[in-house]
C-alpha cells in the first residue's frame, strides 16, 4: 500500500519540485521511503511514498523498473494472487529480483500486455510507463478499491491516489462543479467519474488509460479509455451445494491470499455476517490473530457487545474502542481525510478504529463488498425479482430523502441546465437488461461500492498508515454469484444465506437474530442542533454565496438536521479546498 503521483507534459518538461511537492502530499500514506523518477525525455515524472508490507528490502522500493528501464512502474495496492503469478512468470523466464508483488505487475505486462491487468487480483492502482511503446498507462482494479484520480489540459496530465496530490502540482484550477454540489446534495456523495473539482476526474473502476506520445515524448498522439472487466451477469441453476461449495472454496481462497504479508496484521470486527466470516475463515488455520471493533457509549445500536461475541466464539484478540464525544472537529478532519466531500457519519468511527490498530498492525482485513455481493442491504426486494416499484423505491432510499429538486436547486443556484431530479443519475444507470435484483446489485457495484463504502475506508485506514484489505471484492466469487439465479444466495426473511452457512459450523445461528443495520455513527446524540446549524449559517460556503442563506434558514426552520449536517461536512471541505483555509 502506497501513494502514488504523476505528470506528463507535452509542452516542457516536468519540474521536479512541482513533482515533490506532489509525492509530499501523499505522505501519509507512505512513511517509510519516498522516490521519484522522470521518464520519456523528462516528460514523464512519478513521485512514489512507499507503505512497506510485502519485501521490506530496498529490492522492492519505487518507482520500479524491470532491470532494463523499458517499463517503469509506480504501484498502490495489494495484487493477492502474486505467488501463483509469480511461480507462471518465472517457470515463463523472467527472473525476479524482489520477493514481493510489485514487480510480479511488470512481469505480467512484459508477458500478457494489457491483458495482464484483467490477470491481477486483489486492489490496486498504477502509473505504468512502457518506454518502447512511450505509452503512459493509468490502471485501476477491478472494484475501484484504490483511488486513482487525474486532471487533463491540452498541455499536460497530473494524477494521483488522492486530489490532494494533483492540487500540489501547482496545475489544476479550483473551479466548483455545480453539478457534482447538487449530486452530493442528493446522494451524500460524488458519483462515477465526476469530482467536485470541475478540472478532476475519477479514472473508473475495471478501467486502464492509455496515453501515447510520439517519439521524441513531445507530444500526446492517442488516447484510450478500455474497460477491462465487468461482472459475469446469467441465470444459472446450480445446483445449490455445488454453489455453495464453490463460493465457499473462492471466498477462503482469497482470504488466504489477503493474510499474506510480511507485517502484523489483523481483522476489523463489527457484529453482522461479513466481517464474521471473513474472521472466521481467516481462524481456521490461523491463530492468535488481532481483531478490533469499535462501539457508542450510551447508544443501543452500538454493535460493540456483538462483536465481542463472536471474536470469544472465534477465538481472537479482541480489541474494543469505545467512542463518547470527541467530535468537536471532525468535519475538518474529515475534509482533510476526504478531499472530495464525504456525507456519511460512518468516517468517524472507521477512522478511529484504524488510528487505534495502527498501534499493533499495519494491515487489516475488512468484510467490506459482502452486501453488494449477495444481496444484503436492506434497499433491495426481499425477493429477487425487479420492477419499477422496486427501482423506483431503491432510488428513493439512495437519494436519502435529504432534499427535494426545488430545494437543491434554490439552495446551491443551479441553473436550470443542471435541475435535475433527485434519483435521475442512478436510474438512468440501471441495466434494463437485467430483470433480477443483480441489476441493483450492479449498479451498486458501480457506485456505492466505490464512491463511498471503499473511499471511506480507504481514506480513514491510509490516514493513518494502515493497509486495509478486502477479500470479498474478488472477480472470480463475483462472476460466480452474479452467474447465479439470485435464489440461489437471496431468500426472503433470511440474510445473506450462503454466509449463514459458511459460519454456521462454528457460530451456529447467533448472527441470524440479530437485526441489519449499517455502520453509522449517532453524530445527532453528540452535536446539538443549535451548535450544527450555527456552524453552517457562519460558513464559509454561505459568506461566499454558494451556498443560499435563506434556504438554509429555512432548513433551520424546519428543524431538519440531515440537510444541515450534509452542508456542514460540504462546507468544511470548501473551506478546506477551495479557500485554504
Amino acid at each position: 500500500m502506497c501513494g502514488i503521483a504523476g505528470i506528463a507534459t507535452w509542452n516542457g518538461t516536468v519540474n521536479p519540485a512541482a513533482l515533490a511537492a506532489m509525492g509530499d502530499s501523499l505522505q501519509h500514506r507512505g512513511p517509510d521511503g519516498a522516490g521519484q523518477k522522470l521518464l520519456g525525455n523528462n516528460h514523464i515524472g512519478f513521485a512514489h511514498r512507499r507503505l512497506s508490507i510485502l519485501d521490506l528490502s530496498d529490492a522492492a522500493a519505487q518507482p520500479m523498473s524491470d532491470g532494463s528501464g523499458d517499463v517503469w512502474l509506480s504501484f498502490n495496492g495489494m495484487i493477492s494472487n502474486f505467488r501463483d503469478l509469480r511461480r507462471d512468470l518465472a517457470e515463463g523466464g523472467y527472473i525476479f529480483r524482489s520477493n514481493g508483488d510489485t514487480e510480479v505487475i511488470i512481469a505480467a505486462y512484459k508477458a500478457w500486455g494489457t491483458d495482464s491487468f484483467r490477470r491481477l487480483r486483489g486492489m490496486f492502482a498504477f502509473a505504468m510507463w512502457d518506454n518502447s511503446e512511450r505509452s503512459l498507462f493509468l490502471v485501476r482494479d477491478h472494484f475501484g478499491i484504490k483511488p486513482l484520480y487525474m486532471s487533463r489540459t491540452p498541455d499536460n496530465l497530473v494524477f494521483g491516489s488522492e486530489v490532494k496530490a494533483l492540487l500540489a502540482s501547482g496545475e489544476v484550477e479550483r473551479r466548483l462543479s455545480t453539478g457534482a454540489l447538487r449530486d452530493f446534495l442528493y446522494y451524500r456523495y460524488v458519483p462515477y467519474e465526476r469530482t467536485m473539482l470541475q478540472a478532476v476526474e475519477k479514472i473508473p473502476p475495471a478501467t486502464y488509460m492509455r496515453f501515447q506520445l510520439n517519439a521524441a515524448c513531445d507530444k500526446l498522439v492517442a488516447v484510450a479509455q478500455r474497460k477491462y472487466w465487468t461482472p459475469a451477469v446469467g441465470e444459472e441453476n446450480y445446483e445449490p451445494v455445488a454453489f455453495q461449495r464453490a463460493a465457499e472454496e473462492l471466498l477462503t481462497t482469497s482470504v488466504e491470499n489477503n493474510l499474506i504479508s510480511d507485517v502484523p496484521m489483523g481483522i476489523f470486527l463489527s457484529g453482522g455476517y461479513d466481517s464474521a466470516t471473513v474472521t472466521d475463515l481467516a481462524t481456521r488455520r490461523h491463530d492468535n490473530i488481532n481483531s478490533y471493533s469499535i462501539g457508542f457509549t450510551g447508544w443501543e445500536r452500538s454493535e460493540h457487545t456483538y462483536a465481542a461475541e463472536t471474536a470469544a466464539r472465534l477465538r481472537t484478540r479482541h480489541h474494543t474502542t469505545m467512542l463518547d464525544v470527541e467530535v468537536q472537529d471532525i468535519f475538518e478532519e474529515g475534509a482533510q481525510c476526504y478531499d472530495d466531500p464525504f456525507g456519511g457519519t460512518s468516517f468517524w468511527p472507521t477512522k478511529r478504529l484504524a488510528q487505534v490498530a495502527r498501534q499493533d498492525i499495519t494491515v487489516a482485513l475488512g468484510g467490506d463488498g459482502g452486501d453488494e455481493i449477495f444481496a444484503g442491504y436492506n434497499w433491495y426486494p426481499d425477493g429477487t425479482t425487479l420492477d419499477d416499484d422496486s427501482i423506483t423505491a431503491y432510488l428513493t432510499h439512495m437519494d436519502w430523502g435529504l432534499m427535494t429538486k426545488d430545494e437543491v436547486a434554490a439552495l446551491c443556484f443551479l441553473p436550470c441546465a443542471e435541475r435535475s431530479a433527485p434519483g435521475t443519475l442512478l436510474r438512468e444507470r440501471v441495466d434494463s437488461e437485467i430483470k433480477s435484483v443483480k441489476a441493483l446489485q450492479k449498479l451498486d457495484l458501480e457506485t456505492f461500492l466505490p464512491d463511498v463504502v471503499l473511499a471511506k475506508v480507504d481514506r480513514a485506514a491510509m490516514a493513518h498508515a494502515l493497509e486495509l484489505r478486502v477479500p470479498f471484492l474478488d472477480p472470480d466469487l463475483v462472476d460466480l454469484v452474479f452467474s447465479a439465479n439470485a435464489s440461489l444466495y437471496k431468500k426472503p426473511g433470511q440474510q445473506k444465506p450462503t454466509l449463514q452457512n459458511i459460519v454456521a459450523p462454528r457460530l451456529g445461528n447467533m448472527l441470524a437474530a440479530r437485526p441489519k443495520q449499517g455502520f453509522s455513527a449517532p453524530l445527532e446524540n453528540y452535536i446539538p442542533f443549535s451548535t450544527l446549524s450555527r456552524s453552517v449559517l457562519d460558513g464559509q460556503a454561505i459568506r461566499d454565496d454558494v451556498i443560499n442563506r435563506h434556504s438554509v434558514e429555512i432548513f433551520v426552520q424546519q428543524g431538519r438536521y440531515r440537510p444541515l449536517l450534509a452542508l456542514r461536512f460540504f462546507d468544511a471541505w470548501y473551506s478546506k479546498w477551495m479557500k485554504g483555509l
